[in-house]
């Protein structure tokens, strides 16, 4: 069953709020109840950094401005990683498929963040 099914056929019911999560109890029509808890993601952040990678599409390379970057990862579409370079905020994309790629950047402190690039032959 959809979530939006769900929502728009049945019943829902606030059970509380901590300071970390929030709990919801959903019933559907068919008599299912099911228990949604929404907690915060780490690593996001309200005033996170404005990061710029480019060109994308891209044909060879990316630049990443506005984060010092310590470790750059190129990952397909599977989840593995194709690339990897550090120390640079350059990342050559040259040899990869064509296709869309996630590029997690990890800086000096630590903190990701990540960016989707498309590349093109």
């Amino acid at each position: 069953m959809e979530l939006d099914a769900l929502i728009c056929s049945g019943n829902v019911s606030y059970a509380g709020v901590s300071s970390y999560e929030s709990v919801y109890y959903l019933t559907s029509g068919n008599g299912g109840v099911y228990k949604l808890r929404m907690m915060p993601i780490s690593g996001l952040e309200e005033n996170a950094l404005q990061i710029n990678v480019y060109p994308n599409p891209a044909k060879d390379r990316v630049v990443i401005e506005g984060i010092e970057a310590a470790e750059v990862n190129a990952y397909n579409a599977l989840g593995q990683v194709v690339k990897t370079v550090r120390g640079t905020n350059e990342i050559d994309l040259s040899g990869l498929a064509e296709g869309v790629y996630l590029v997690r950047i990890t800086d000096e402190n630590g903190k990701s963040h990540v960016a989707r690039v498309m590349v093109k032959e």
